[in-house]
C-alpha cells in the first residue's frame, strides 16, 4: 500500500520527476564517466612510470668524442672536481652509477674490427728479402709472431726506414701493416711505447736479426728472451680484448636504455646477483658465436689493469693479468659494430678496474619519470666545462605530460560535479521531503506512524534516485569504450611541450598505448554512492521537518510591527530604498554574494595575467642555441651537411650567429716567411710511386686538422668550454673569421706546442698541404692543394690534436650563405623573393660542411622555426626525415619553463567557461530565490491593487540597488588591496551583473503573472 502510493505521488508530481530523473542521471552519468577517466588514466600513468626508465647521462666532450675506448688526459683532470654528491643527493635520483671498465680478455675470443687497439701492429719473421731498387724491400714472412693482415708463406712490402735488410738473412720485425692500391701488404716501421714496458726497463727494437748457420745453409732461430716475443703476446691479448663494464643497473646504461642494445637469449642481471655480486655476465651474440658458447655455459674472463692510462698499456706479457675466473653466461645481447666485445657483470669491490677514464662517460643516474626537465635544470649549471648531462626518458614526458595534465583537468571536471551533484541532491531532498510537511502533517493526523511515512517518502524519492543511478551506472560502463578512446584523442590537445627537434628529445620513444581495462566496478561504486546520498539526503529532511512533533509547539508570531512604509507606495524608487534598509539579513544576502563574486574575478583575472607576463618574461630571458648532429646526437663534428640547406636556413630569417666549421687533416711543408724572411719552399708534389704516394696520404691524414671556421668560439672545439685561451698579434682579434674575403695574406690561428714543435713565431707564413691533388701551371705538374698561412696568434689546446684555426672565407666564398641575394623580378612579392642565385646554388651544393651551430633570433618564433624546417625535410635525433641532416635546438629548460606555466593557464582555460556558467546559474537562482521569498509582499502589493508595472519596478530596482552595491563594494577593494583593474576583471563582473538581473526581472516577471490566490497557496 505504502509502495503503490509512493509510486502514485511521483507519477502525480510528472514534472518534477521528471526533471529530477534527468538532473541526477546526468551528473552521475558526468561524474561516473569523470572517475572512470581518471582511474583509467592513474592505471595508465602507473604503467608508464614501470614501462619507460629515465636516466641522465654525464659525458666528457673531448675532442675525440665520442670514441668510447680513448683515454682523455683533460677528463681526468675535469673528474678530479666532478661532485657526485650534487647528483646523488638530488631528491628526484633513485641511483647514481658510475662508469667501471677495465682491460678484459678471453682466451678463443678474437677480432678483426675497425676499433681493435693496435689494430695494425704486427710482428713478423721475414726471409728472402730482395731490393726492388726503389722505396721498399719485398720480402716473404717465414712466421707470423702477431698480426691481423699477414699471413705466414705470403708477399710484403717493407718500408726502407727499417735500414738495409740483407738477401740471405731472416729477420724479426715489429711494425704496422696495411693495404694499398696493391694486393701487396705493406710493412712500415713504427715506434712503440709501453709503460708497464718502461718501467721494466724494456726497449722495444723494431729489427732483430736472427739469421742462423746450419751447416752451411741459412735459417733462422727465434730466441726464447727476445722481448719481441712478449710484444707479440701483448697484442694478441690488446688486440683481442674485450672491455669490462661493472655496473650496478645494466639498464641504465645508454646503449640499453636506448635500446640500442637488447637480450637476445637469456635475461638481464636480477636484484640478487647485484646485491651479491655473482659471477654472471652478458654478452654479445657475436662473441658467443666466436667463442662457441651459449646460456648457462661459463667464460674463463681475464681482468687487466695498470697504474698508467692508456687502455693498451693495463697489459704486458711478462706481469700477467690482475684477476682471472670463471662467469656463467646469463644473457646475450645482439651484435653493434662497435660494442660486441664488451662483457656486462654486475659491480663488486674485488673487480679491479682501471682508475683512468675509459670512453667519455662518466656514468649515469637513474631519475624518477617525470622530473628529467627539473633535473637537468637544476644540475647542468653546476657542471664543469666540457662536462654534458644528457637526460633520456625513452619518450615518457611525450606521453606523460598530457595525460597528467588531462589528469588534472578531469580532477577539476570531478570536483565540480562533486558539488552540483551535492546542490542537486540537497535540494531533491528539500523538494521531494521536506516541502511536504503538510502531507506528512496529514498522514500523521490520519494516525500513520513514523514507520509509514518514512517509507512513504523514501520509496518515492528512492525510486527516482534508484533508477536515475541505474541509468547511468548502465550508460556508463557502455560508454566507457568510447570515452576512453576519445580521451587518447584530447590527450594530443594537451601536449603542451613541442618536441620536435628538441634536446629534450634526444631519446628513443617506446610506445604504449592508453588502454585501461575499466570494469563494472567504478561505475558501480559511483552510483551507489549517489544513491546513497539521496537517501541519506531524504532522511536528513524527513528527521528536520517532521519528527519534531514531541516537542513544543512553536509559539505563532505575527509580523513585527513596522512603520508605515511610505505615503504614496507607487513610488518604486522610494519602496526598494525602504525595503533594503528594513530587509536586515535579507538584505545583505545579494551584496555579499555580488562581493565575493568580484574577488573572486579579480583573483582569476590576476592569475591569468601574471601567468601571460610570465610567458613573456621567460622568451625574453631565454636563448635557444641550436646544432646539427649524427643520428643519436652525439657529436657536432664530422658532419656532412649540404652547405646549399644552411643558406636556405640562414636565409629563412628565424636564425643569427651562424657558425660554419670545415675541417681536413694537413700536411706541415715548411715556412714560407720565417723571422721576416722569404723562402723558397716547394709544393708538395703527388709522387709517381704508389709506395710513396700511400705513404705520404697516411702521413696526411694524421696531421692535425685545419679547421676554417667563421667563429672559433663557437667550433667544435670550443662548443662546450666557456672560455678560450687565446693570445692574438696586436691588430688582430676574432672579427678576422668572420670576414666575407680573405686578408691578402691569409691567417691562421694555431697552438703553442705547434709553434714550438716547428720553431715558428708570430708573424711567419706557413705552408700546410692536404690531401687534394690539382695540376699546376706555376709549378708545373701535379701537386698537393696547400695554404699559405700568416700566424696572428696562438691559443692553448683543449685536446691531444694541434688543430689550426683559419678563416672559412679562406676555404670557399661564404657570402652566398652570409649575404642575401634578391634576384626577385618583382619587389612587391615579398614572398618569392629568392636569395640564392642559380649560380650560387650550383656552387653550394658542391660544398659540404663539417658543423654548423647557430642561434634562433626571436624565441616567441621557436614554433615557427620549427615548422619551417619539418616542411623543408631537416631530420630529427632517432627520426629520419627527407634531408638526413639533424637538427638540435637547446630548448628543453625554455619547454620545461613553458610547459608549467601554460599549464596552468591550460587549466583557467578550462575552468573559466565552467565556473562562468555555474556562477551564472547561482546568480540566476539566488535573484530567483530572492524574489520567491518576497511573494507575500507580492500579493499584498497586488492585493492593493498596485500595477504591474509598478509592482516590477519596486522590486526590480530593489535588486539591482543590493547586487550594484555589492559589485561597488567589491572593485573599491580589490582596488584598495591590489591597485589595479584589468578589462578582464570588469568584464566578467559586468557579465555577472548581467546575468543576477536578467535572472531577477524573469522571477519577477513570472511573480507578477500570478493571481494572489495562486501566489498564497503555491509551496514550492
Amino acid at each position: 500500500m505504502i509502495f503503490s502510493n509512493s509510486i502514485k505521488s511521483i507519477v502525480r508530481s510528472k514534472g518534477k520527476t521528471v526533471l529530477f530523473t534527468i538532473l541526477i542521471f546526468s551528473l552521475t552519468l558526468a561524474l561516473a564517466i569523470c572517475v572512470s577517466v581518471w582511474a583509467g588514466i592513474e592505471m595508465f600513468l602507473k604503467e608508464c612510470d614501470e614501462f619507460y626508465t629515465t636516466v641522465g647521462v654525464f659525458e666528457y666532450i673531448g675532442t675525440e668524442y665520442p670514441n668510447d675506448t680513448i683515454y682523455d688526459s683533460y677528463m681526468d683532470e675535469t673528474l678530479d672536481g666532478f661532485d657526485e654528491d650534487i647528483i646523488t643527493n638530488h631528491p628526484s635520483v633513485l641511483m647514481w652509477d658510475s662508469s667501471r671498465r677495465s682491460l678484459g680478455y678471453i682466451d678463443g675470443f678474437w677480432r678483426t674490427d675497425q676499433y681493435m687497439p693496435q689494430r695494425m701492429l704486427s710482428v713478423v719473421i721475414v726471409g728472402n728479402v730482395s731490393d726492388s731498387k726503389d722505396e721498399f724491400y719485398t720480402a716473404i714472412v717465414m712466421k707470423v709472431g702477431y698480426s691481423l693482415l699477414i699471413e705466414e708463406e705470403t708477399v710484403i712490402h717493407i718500408d726502407k726506414d727499417f735500414g738495409p735488410l740483407e738477401s740471405n738473412h731472416y729477420y724479426m720485425l715489429f711494425g704496422e701493416a696495411y693495404y694499398a692500391r696493391t694486393p701487396i701488404i705493406n710493412f712500415a716501421r713504427t715506434d712503440y711505447e709501453n709503460a708497464i714496458a718502461n718501467e721494466l726497463g724494456l726497449s722495444i727494437p723494431y729489427k732483430v736479426d736472427i739469421t742462423k748457420d746450419n751447416n752451411g745453409f741459412t735459417t733462422f732461430e727465434i730466441p726464447e728472451d727476445s722481448v719481441l716475443n712478449d710484444l707479440s703476446q701483448t697484442l694478441k691479448v690488446i688486440g683481442n680484448s674485450t672491455i669490462v663494464c661493472s655496473t650496478k643497473d645494466i639498464s641504465s646504461i645508454y646503449s640499453f636504455n636506448q635500446n640500442e642494445l637488447y637480450i637476445l637469449e637469456g635475461r638481464v642481471f636480477n636484484e640478487e646477483e647485484y646485491e651479491n655480486s655473482e659471477k654472471v655476465c652478458i654478452i654479445s651474440q657475436l662473441m658467443a658465436q666466436r667463442l662457441n658458447v651459449g646460456i648457462s655455459d661459463k667464460i674463463n674472463l681475464s681482468v687487466s689493469t695498470s697504474n698508467h692510462p692508456k687502455l693498451d698499456e693495463s697489459y704486458w706479457a711478462s706481469t700477467g693479468f690482475d684477476k682471472s675466473d670463471e662467469y656463467e653466461i646469463v644473457g646475450i645481447t645482439n651484435a653493434t659494430g662497435d660494442m660486441f666485445w664488451y662483457v656486462y657483470v654486475p659491480w663488486s669491490e674485488n673487480m679491479p678496474y682501471s682508475s683512468y677514464p675509459i670512453g667519455y662517460t662518466i656514468g649515469q643516474a637513474v631519475i624518477e619519470n617525470g622530473q628529467g626537465a627539473q633535473f637537468y635544470k637544476d644540475i647542468e649549471p653546476l657542471l664543469k666545462d666540457r662536462v654534458r648531462l644528457t637526460v633520456y626518458d625513452q619518450g615518457y614526458s611525450s606521453v606523460e605530460v598530457p595525460y597528467t595534465t588531462l589528469l588534472n583537468v578531469v580532477k577539476i571536471l570531478t570536483a565540480v560535479f562533486v558539488l552540483v551533484e551535492l546542490a542537486v541532491v540537497v535540494f531533491f531532498g528539500y523538494l521531494f521531503v521536506y516541502r511536504q510537511k503538510e502531507t506528512a502533517e496529514t498522514m500523521f493526523m490520519l494516525g500513520s506512524g513514523n514507520t509509514r511515512v518514512f517509507s512513504y517518502f523514501l520509496f518515492s524519492s528512492g525510486f527516482i534516485a534508484l533508477a536515475a543511478c541505474s541509468f547511468a551506472m548502465v550508460g556508463g560502463r557502455l560508454l566507457s569504450g568510447l570515452i576512453m578512446s576519445a580521451v587518447r584523442k584530447i590527450a594530443e590537445y594537451f601536449s603542451l611541450i613541442d618536441f620536435r627537434f628538441s634536446n629534450a628529445n634526444l631519446s628513443i620513444s617506446k610506445t604504449l598505448e592508453f588502454n585501461p581495462d575499466i570494469g563494472w566496478d567504478i561505475f558501480i561504486m559511483v552510483s551507489a554512492t549517489v544513491l546513497i546520498s539521496c537517501v541519506i539526503s531524504c532522511l536528513v529532511f524527513l528527521t528536520l521537518g517532521f519528527l519534531n512533533k514531541s516537542g513544543k509547539t512553536k509559539k505563532i508570531v505575527g509580523p513585527k510591527k513596522e512603520k508605515k512604509s511610505m505615503n504614496n507606495p507607487s513610488k518604486s524608487a522610494k519602496y526598494a530604498f525602504l525595503s533594503i534598509l528594513r530587509g536586515g539579513p535579507r538584505t545583505a544576502v545579494v551584496p555579499m554574494l555580488a562581493l565575493t563574486v568580484v574577488l573572486f574575478f579579480g583573483q582569476l583575472s590576476v592569475v591569468m595575467q601574471s601567468s601571460n607576463e610570465r610567458i613573456e618574461y621567460i622568451y625574453n630571458n631565454n636563448v635557444v642555441e641550436g646544432y646539427f648532429t649524427d643520428y643519436k646526437g652525439k657529436q657536432i663534428a664530422k658532419q656532412n651537411i649540404s652547405a646549399y640547406n644552411i643558406a636556405n636556413l640562414q636565409h629563412s630569417g628565424y636564425i643569427e650567429d651562424l657558425c660554419m666549421t670545415v675541417s681536413e687533416p694537413s700536411y706541415y711543408v715548411g715556412a714560407v716567411i720565417k723571422d721576416g724572411k722569404i723562402s723558397d719552399i716547394e709544393p708538395l708534389y703527388v709522387p709517381s710511386n704508389a709506395f710513396v704516394m700511400e705513404s705520404l696520404q697516411a702521413q696526411i691524414s694524421r696531421g692535425p686538422n685545419i679547421a676554417f671556421t667563421n667563429n672559433i668560439e663557437k667550433s667544435p672545439e670550443f662548443y662546450y668550454v666557456d672560455s678560450i685561451d687565446i693570445d692574438y698579434v696586436e691588430g688582430y682579434d676574432e672579427s678576422v673569421f668572420s670576414a666575407f674575403e680573405s686578408e691578402e695574406t691569409s691567417i691562421c690561428l694555431v697552438t703553442q706546442s705547434y709553434m714550438k714543435e716547428h720553431n715558428l713565431s708570430y708573424g711567419d707564413v706557413i705552408r700546410l698541404a692536404v690531401d687534394n691533388r690539382i695540376n699546376s701551371l706555376k709549378y708545373n705538374g701535379r701537386i698537393f692543394q696547400h695554404y699559405d698561412l700568416k700566424i696572428i696568434g696562438s691559443y692553448v689546446k683543449h685536446g691531444d690534436k694541434d688543430t689550426i684555426y683559419a678563416p672559412l672565407s679562406e676555404n670557399f666564398n661564404t657570402s652566398a650563405i652570409l649575404l642575401k641575394a634578391d634576384i626577385s623580378d618583382n619587389q612587391d612579392d615579398f614572398d618569392n623573393i629568392q636569395t640564392i642565385t642559380p649560380q650560387q646554388k650550383k656552387y653550394l651544393l658542391d660544398v659540404n660542411l663539417n658543423s654548423v651551430t647557430f642561434k634562433i633570433i626571436n624565441t616567441k618564433s621557436l614554433s615557427e622555426f620549427k615548422d619551417f624546417s619539418g616542411v623543408y625535410g631537416f631530420s630529427q635525433v632517432n627520426r629520419i626525415s627527407t634531408i638526413r641532416e639533424f637538427m638540435v635546438l637547446k630548448d628543453a629548460i625554455l619547454n620545461s619553463s613553458l610547459a608549467n606555466v601554460e599549464q596552468q593557464i591550460r587549466y583557467l582555460n578550462i575552468a573559466y567557461p565552467i565556473l562562468y556558467v555555474l556562477i551564472a546559474v547561482v546568480a540566476y537562482a539566488v535573484s530567483y530565490l530572492m524574489v520567491v521569498s518576497r511573494k507575500k509582499e507580492f500579493a499584498t502589493m497586488t492585493g492593493l491593487g498596485a500595477e504591474k508595472k509598478k509592482v516590477f519596478m519596486s522590486f526590480f530596482t530593489e535588486q539591482t540597488l543590493l547586487c550594484f552595491i555589492g559589485t561597488l563594494a567589491g572593485i573599491v577593494i580589490w582596488y584598495i588591496l591590489f591597485n589595479q583593474l584589468s578589462l578582464m576583471h570588469l568584464v566578467l563582473t559586468a557579465g555577472f551583473i548581467l546575468f543576477y538581473l536578467l535572472g531577477s526581472a524573469v522571477s519577477i516577471k513570472i511573480m507578477g503573472k500570478m493571481d494572489v490566490l495562486t501566489i498564497m497557496s503555491d509551496r514550492d
